[in-house]
């Protein structure tokens, strides 16, 4: 008797520390592939149980993500039970929610969304990794399921790209379109992040004068995914900045948007497009040398890509060198060039026709009229500022109206053709 109640505790033992298997299918992340820092990444997976979960072990996900959020369902033979999203780095689901009779079938459905860390070198991060852990804290090896993926530190070379910059908003419909026009000069190449090649270029290219009408542009072309958790971020020293920039999607133009402040910035999820898109991002910045009284270094255009932490992760300068009115020759007000532009059923963007904004020098008399002091010349020089930002402003104002227009036109036909 006491040989029977032996082997039948013992059975029990048995059977009341019996582990369900586990297993992971159903796997998904996006994007895939080597990942950069600040990269918004999804993973979804389903956890299939069969046989009985024992109620004193925890089912655990584990992720190296930032900023993770976790939502997740459990199935009951068919019937999904969700559970309120959780954070941070671990979830744990404890064994009582997942624990049912044999006959029942017990899956958990999980989307987890997070941010790839910074990294100092190149190297694999765990985007999930599933185990089941028993009621002592261990984990259970034969549970383990573990998804990576290597994530680039993000330092590269510069590469040159040679190229027009194209200045006109490209579109489907045919319109007339003025466009203030500069000669491009010498460009600067640099690269802002791994997945972007741009370039700047600034008219004049020589020394500035202070008061001097000056064009910056910065063009870039996106290769990979822009991470939507950064920003653009942009700067200058001119006085009575005007800012123009537009992003192209496969040649087709986005309506112009505009800036009248020193700094400017681009959020992210305006460049954050699936890599089948095409995307061109096309900047511009218009304003006047500031007054100095002594050879001064000014920011022209000074661009830098911010994390998702609001830390600067590289930055480009167009920089020039602003000399005063007193230590150069007197110069004749810039000339504006207006050059009306026509762009006809064409989704490749097309370099505008240029007219040099020209400076010319005035003979110096002398013996015939009295001297003009400086104060009286920079009087009469900032009247004439005035003047030409009144006509830029004006031109910009078209140049909003006629972008306005544009857009209606274009929505107008999507309408008529069905498109959303």
């Amino acid at each position: 008797m006491n040989r029977t109640i032996l082997i039948v505790f013992c059975l029990m033992c048995i059977v009341g520390t019996a582990s369900a298997a586990i297993s992971v299918s159903s796997v998904s992340v996006s994007p895939s592939g080597t990942l950069t820092p600040g990269t918004h990444v999804t993973t979804s997976y389903t956890v299939d149980s069969s046989g009985v979960f024992p109620s004193g072990d925890d089912l655990q996900f584990y992720t190296d993500l930032d900023n993770p959020k976790w939502t997740y369902a459990i199935i009951v033979s068919g019937l999904e039970n969700p559970r309120p999203a959780m954070s941070g780095r671990t979830l744990t689901i404890t064994g009582f929610e997942l624990s049912y009779s044999p006959s029942t079938v017990i899956a958990v459905r999980a989307t987890l969304e997070g941010d790839v860390p910074a990294v100092t070198q190149t190297g694999d991060k765990t985007i999930v990794r599933i185990q089941e852990i028993d009621s002592n804290g261990r984990s259970i090896t034969s549970t383990q399921f573990s998804k990576t993926a290597v994530v680039n530190n993000g330092q590269v070379n510069p590469t040159t790209i040679a190229t027009t910059i194209p200045t006109t908003i490209p579109t489907t419909i045919s319109t007339t379109m003025a466009t203030t026009s500069v000669t491009q000069t010498t460009t600067t190449p640099f690269r802002l992040t791994g997945h972007a090649s741009s370039y700047m270029s600034r008219n004049p290219l020589e020394d500035l004068t202070s008061g001097a009408s000056v064009a910056a542009t910065y063009r870039v072309e996106y290769s990979e995914v822009f991470p939507s958790s950064h920003d653009l971020k942009y700067y200058t020293d001119l006085n009575n900045p005007q800012w123009t920039y537009t992003v192209i999607e496969n040649g087709i133009s986005n309506p112009v948007r505009t800036s009248s402040m020193k700094s400017m910035s681009i959020p992210g999820f305006e460049l954050a497009y699936p890599p089948s898109v095409k995307i061109i991002l096309n900047v511009q910045v218009q304003g006047i040398a500031p007054m100095v009284s002594q050879p001064t270094s000014i920011s022209v255009m000074r661009v830098s890509e911010i994390d998702n932490q609001g830390v600067s992760l590289l930055e480009a300068n167009n920089d020039a060198m602003v000399r005063s009115l007193a230590n150069t020759p007197i110069t004749s007000a810039p000339t504006l060039s207006i050059t009306p532009m026509t762009t006809t059923g064409s989704v490749t963007p097309t370099p505008h026709q240029t007219n040099s904004v020209t400076i010319l020098p005035t003979t110096k008399k002398t013996n015939t009229t009295p001297t003009k002091s400086v104060n009286q010349l920079l009087e009469e020089q900032n009247k004439k500022i005035e003047e030409q930002n009144k006509l830029i402003a004006e031109q910009n104002k078209k140049i909003a109206e006629q972008s306005g227009l544009l857009d209606q036109i274009i929505q107008m036909f999507k309408g008529l053709f069905g498109q959303s």
